[in-house]
């Protein structure tokens, strides 16, 4: 969930059976106050099940219906 005005990040849904790999880096952008932009431009540890939190934080403004299953 994304804040309209300012575009904090203010929750993240984790469907995944590795969900604990990803809420620790999700809590710290809620926490801290961090923009989809600031997702796109942290730099991900590879390879990692947290790293796929960037190539989502780049997919969620575009409309669903223009998403790949590989979106980049």
């Amino acid at each position: 969930m994304i804040a309209p005005d300012d575009g904090r990040v203010l929750g993240i849904h984790i469907p995944s059976p590795n969900a604990a790999e990803y809420v620790t880096e999700a809590a710290l952008y809620i926490k801290y106050g961090k923009t989809l932009i600031d997702i796109v431009d942290t730099i991900h540890v590879l390879p990692t099940y947290s790293e796929a939190l960037k190539p989502s934080a780049q997919a969620f403004p575009r409309p669903v219906e223009k998403i790949s299953c590989c979106a980049e």
